[in-house]
């Protein structure tokens, strides 16, 4: 198999790599969370979310490692650029809350990167 398109490449391992350090480092920070005085409700929601996000970054990957290796170009662009819409509004939303919350809330990083790069892979 051929890589045809290195930015799609080069995001599905970043995407990658934020999933492992999602599901890894921040795993401390999410048992904390659960351990603490909440509504059992709201401790089941933040559960559901912080394994759909790691389900996302996942699956998102694998796609772009996908991608990059395709050559059916009617289904890169759209692919690639539904991706980009994700990730930047992935982005968006960590640097929203950072300046919300007043927390340095770095996630928005990785994900604009991966917005980019999905971007510039989008091309023929």
């Amino acid at each position: 198999m051929k890589i045809r398109r290195k930015p799609l490449l080069c995001g599905g391992l970043i995407a990658i790599m934020t999933a492992v350090a999602h599901a890894l480092i921040g795993q401390a920070h999410l048992i904390q969370v659960l351990n603490a005085d909440i509504d059992d409700v709201d401790r089941a929601v933040m559960f559901a979310v912080w394994h759909m996000v790691t389900s996302i970054l996942v699956t998102s990957g694998i796609g772009l490692f996908t991608l990059s290796m395709s050559t059916r170009f009617e289904l890169v662009r759209p692919m690639s650029l539904a991706l980009a819409f994700l990730y930047c509004s992935f982005g968006l939303i960590f640097l929203l809350a950072s300046f919300i919350y007043t927390v340095p809330a770095v996630q928005w990083i990785p994900m604009l990167i991966v917005c980019v790069l999905c971007l510039l892979g989008s091309g023929k």
